[in-house]
């Protein structure tokens, strides 16, 4: 069986203090050193294997190619660590969260000198059982989807996701996508063991982008081309079909993290129901880009612990290392050095010619899969079977402590927490329009006691009117959200005469825990702005904790 190899591209985008977006191609003479080979101006090859360029405004991270033998799963996730490590380490002063990752296998050697349209339907049959665990694995909740690039002319196959940050899933993703790289490469020996695949795929989406459209998740059910079948049934399936090369290609500790994963023992991004709806509601991503944020800290990336250089990673960064000045290309399988002009075509050819330049280096391990049969999957019996492993209602990607909920307070809420007028202090809000965080004072202060939000776009109340504020609506269901609760009325703001703001009123019937509102009842302001105290919100969510806290004070009122 010929070699396999993977490889990841992570993009990143980076920010300065002031959360705003930079170029990454300003800081790039900083980020490279005397060691690198600088392949171009924003183009370098590292003495760790890695390559790192600057697309666009963003800084791209590759791993260098990494044998699918065993093992390979961790060797590819520390080669990335490594990588991300650098960028953070090397411009401190900046944040950085991630935007797209594509996952590169080698393509087999046959489809790349045939004609277009069979190597596409090849490379369609290739992917099309793929489609439904990449997409589970590689997107997140807020995807805009994934694509699938023809790359055979370079000797690889391109998938097109999101960045992931959890560097446990992303070893699994990689195990899995290594084991079935290998038994994909004789389909005609295996495909009779599973004929389920996302029947909605086919070879004219290659190089096209696929929205996403597991929209429940693990719980969505989709068109085969067996008929309908839910997302994680045809996971725990597919796992089923590849898990004897898994068994072989992965350690012991990799292959119990990526069942931990099939079976919902972990959460996937793709899982994280409530954590990515906030992120959204918060304005915190817009398009491919998270913007940094103390409070969402796992989408801003930091530095990792100390991890040694993969083999790979070794073998390539000796050739930069003793023929930097030479090298004249370098690419996925290709390498071309200055003396004599002489070509290197083929990753084990670059390998092996790395390990004559120092024999101390080990070489890489040979692996035969030839002879290893995949299990009989029989579609039948396991649809009526798999069953879901993890609940909807058990999401708990959002689990934060009311400190946190404070904090997003401050961060969302535009109008002022105090009245400078009458305390002296004032609060920052953070404007989504222009990603930063400002001071706030209000304008007008018809009670120093009770001081009501400044209106957004001068605008003012007619007196008497009721006035909707903009923002109090998203604000309030942030709340809801983070408490579990369905969020399905409108609420506006009352002010009397003065200008003062008296109440808030319900425009439909709804319910609080349990509470209802009536169709234009005046309810009491839900908070006190004046001491920034989050408690009275909570208390108009839950009445329980309203009641309980109520006997407290006069318990302790009674001591």
């Amino acid at each position: 069986m010929a070699d396999k190899y993977i490889g990841i591209e992570n993009e990143l985008t980076s920010f300065n203090d002031e959360n705003e977006e930079i170029d990454f191609k300003k800081y790039f003479d900083r980020f490279a050193n005397d060691s690198d080979y600088r392949k171009a101006r924003n183009a370098i090859r590292t003495t760790t294997g890695n390559g790192f360029y600057v697309d666009g405004a963003e800084i791209e991270i590759l791993t260098p190619p990494i044998l699918i033998n065993k093992g390979f799963a961790t060797r590819l996730t520390d080669s990335l660590m490594i990588g991300r490590d650098r960028v953070v380490k090397s411009i401190p002063e900046l944040r950085n969260t991630g935007y797209s990752m594509h996952w590169n296998l080698s393509s087999q050697k046959e489809l790349q000198e045939i004609s277009d349209n069979y190597r596409i339907e090849k490379i369609s049959d290739f992917y099309k059982r793929l489609i439904i665990p990449f997409h589970l694995f590689g997107l997140t909740p807020l995807s805009v989807g994934l694509a699938i690039r023809d790359r055979t002319s370079l000797g690889r196959y391109e998938l097109l996701g999101d960045s992931i940050n959890n560097e446990e899933q992303i070893n699994a993703l990689g195990l899995m996508l290594g084991a079935y790289s290998h038994l994909a490469s004789n389909l005609d020996k295996h495909d009779k063991n599973f004929h389920l695949y996302y029947s909605n795929f086919n070879f004219f989406s290659v190089n096209c982008r696929i929205d996403s459209f597991l929209k429940n998740k693990r719980y969505s059910y989709f068109d085969s081309n067996q008929g309908e079948i839910q997302a994680q049934q045809y996971l725990e399936m597919f796992y089923k079909w590849i898990e004897p090369f898994v068994s072989v290609l992965g350690t012991k500790k990799e292959v119990q993290n990526l069942e931990d994963f099939i079976e919902g023992r972990k959460q996937l991004e793709f899982d994280k129901f409530k954590y990515y709806n906030c992120l959204n509601e918060m304005n915190f991503k817009s398009g491919g880009t998270y913007l940094p944020n103390e409070l969402f800290k796992a989408i801003t990336l930091t530095e990792t612990r100390e991890r040694k250089i993969p083999l790979e990673g070794e073998l390539l960064g000796e050739i930069v290392k003793q023929l930097k000045d030479k090298i004249e290309e370098m690419s996925w399988n290709n390498i071309t050095i200055n003396d004599n002009n002489s070509e290197i075509k083929g990753i084990r050819e670059i390998y092996e010619f790395a390990r004559r330049l120092n024999t101390k280096l080990p070489t890489l391990k040979e692996i035969n899969l030839d002879e290893l049969q995949t299990q009989h999957i029989d579609f039948g019996d396991l649809l009526d079977s798999a069953g879901i492993k993890q609940d909807v209602s058990k999401d708990t990607s959002l689990d934060l402590p009311e400190k946190d909920i404070k904090e997003f307070f401050k961060l969302n809420l535009s109008p002022p927490v105090y009245c400078k007028n009458k305390l002296g202090r004032f609060s920052k809000y953070y404007d989504n329009e222009t990603r930063k965080a400002k001071d706030v004072v209000c304008e007008e202060c018809a009670a120093h006691n009770n001081c009501y939000p400044e209106i957004r776009d001068n605008e003012k109340p007619e007196h008497g009117l009721e006035y909707k504020i903009k923002g109090l609506e998203d604000f309030r269901e942030h709340l809801l959200h983070f408490n579990g609760q369905n969020f399905n009325y409108r609420i506006e703001y009352i002010f009397d005469e003065s200008g003062r703001r008296i109440g808030t009123r319900n425009r439909r019937t709804s319910s609080i825990e349990g509470t209802d509102l009536q169709d234009n009842e005046i309810i009491p302001p839900l908070i006190s702005l004046r001491n920034g105290d989050i408690s009275r919100y909570l208390d108009v969510l839950n009445p329980d904790r309203r009641e309980e806290r109520n006997n407290e004070e006069g318990e302790n009122n009674d001591r």
